[in-house]
C-alpha cells in the first residue's frame, strides 16, 4: 500500500518536470534555428528516450519502497 501511495506521489512530481525539461530542449533547439522538421524528429527522439529515463528510476524507486514497505 505505501508502495504505490509513494509511486502516486513521485508521478505527481515527476511529470511536471519532465514535461518543462521536454519543453525547454525542444525550445533551445528552435532558438538554434534548427528547420522545424529537424526539431520534430528529435523532439520524437527526446519523448522515447525522457519516458525510458522516467520509467527506470520510478520502477527502481518504486521497487525499494516496496520492499520496505513489506517488511
Amino acid at each position: 500500500m505505501f508502495g504505490l501511495l509513494f509511486i502516486a506521489a513521485t508521478l505527481a512530481v515527476v511529470i511536471p518536470a519532465t514535461i518543462v525539461t521536454w519543453i525547454s530542449v525542444l525550445v533551445l533547439l528552435t532558438f538554434c534555428e534548427m528547420p522545424r522538421k529537424s526539431v520534430v524528429v528529435e523532439g520524437k527522439k527526446l519523448t522515447v528516450e525522457i519516458a525510458r529515463t522516467v520509467g527506470k528510476i520510478l520502477i527502481k524507486e518504486g521497487n525499494l519502497v516496496a520492499a520496505v514497505g513489506i517488511c
